[in-house]
């Protein structure tokens, strides 16, 4: 079941089984459709540049996730529970074509793509917001060593969810000015994912502003100190809230507190019992003012000097 619907005002919903051939147009904006069922391929024969703001439908989080593009494709393969559908398998040339006149991708329930750099780095460069979803052979987004410049240099949004055997979201060289304009990184249900910043990707996050880890078990640390060696202190410049929850290894978020988190407004902590320390000073951080998690957590925190619990225990809220 696919199912789009405008946020412009008119709360427009379209649903079918199979979307039509061509372009559909609900409410002001224009939903591009390209994807494969069962043997067939469906895309349209151009592509209608109108702007607009489209709630796509997650199946296996059961939420909407909203982009404002000017043109969205969706590729939609076998979900668990709908077993009347063809799983979609490998990469089909003409759906990397399309998506290289796509600023919004979605895959969804995909079978047969280890990474999203299958798609060909030269078809997905210009996306700017990108949802996958369901996609249990995914292991991770782009695999360096198979890229010979800058990758994803306009991607703004990413939400993955419920990717079964997603290990990393970088492997292997980063090249300079790739991710840089990403400002929303969103990780949800990840199983098997055990590191978020490999080697040289932090490096550049120059506009990373919002970063939310969710039921991640595997994950130990936030920042690894293995991949980050030699970190700036002004590293992660932009990021302004921090959410992690359900993550039940996760021991720190860095090592140290040498960070100085210029522009951190917001912490959210939920269901992270082993996560003792927080990478606060006496100096840094010094625009946050709210820090959210179980009083149980708070309590247990431990700190370097009691000056330094003092000067954040006000903006502490039990949630």
């Amino acid at each position: 079941m696919l199912q789009v619907k405008t946020v412009d005002g008119s709360q427009g919903v379209q649903q079918s089984g199979r979307p039509a051939k061509g372009n559909e147009v609900i409410g002001s904006g224009t939903w591009f459709g390209a994807g494969l069922e069962g043997s067939d391929a469906f895309v349209s024969p151009g592509v209608v540049r109108s702007w607009g703001t489209w709630g796509v439908y997650g199946p296996s989080s059961g939420r909407w996730w909203l982009v404002r593009a000017w043109c969205w494709a969706t590729l939609r393969g076998l979900h668990p529970r709908d077993s009347r559908r063809t799983p979609v398998l490998g990469v089909n040339p003409v759906v990397s074509e399309v998506l290289a006149e796509t600023d919004a991708f979605g895959l969804i329930g995909h079978k047969g793509a280890s990474r999203l750099s299958d798609f060909g780095m030269e078809n997905i460069n210009r996306m700017r917001v990108c949802l996958i979803e369901g996609c249990d052979e995914i292991e991770t987004i782009v695999h360096g060593n198979s890229v010979d410049r800058s990758a994803l240099e306009w991607l703004q949004k990413m939400f993955i969810n419920n990717a079964q055997k997603l290990e990393s979201i970088w492997e292997g060289p980063v090249h300079a000015g790739s991710l840089a304009q990403l400002t929303t990184l969103t990780l949800q249900r990840c199983p098997k994912l055990k590191k978020i910043f490999s080697n040289g990707m932090i490096e550049q996050l120059f506009k990373l502003e919002h970063l939310s880890v969710e039921e991640c078990p595997e994950i130990e640390e936030i920042i690894t100190n293995s991949e980050n060696t030699g970190l700036e202190p002004e590293a992660l410049p932009k990021l302004r809230t921090l959410v992690l929850s359900g993550l039940l290894k996760v021991e720190s978020i860095c090592t140290d507190d040498s960070l100085k988190w210029p522009a951190l407004e917001r912490i959210t902590i939920s269901r992270c019992q082993l996560l003792t320390r927080l990478p606060l000073n006496k100096d840094n951080a010094p625009y946050l003012r709210r820090i959210e998690g179980d009083q149980s957590w708070w309590t247990a925190l431990e700190w370097k000097e009691d000056a330094i619990k003092g000067r954040f225990e006000s903006f502490f809220k039990s949630n």
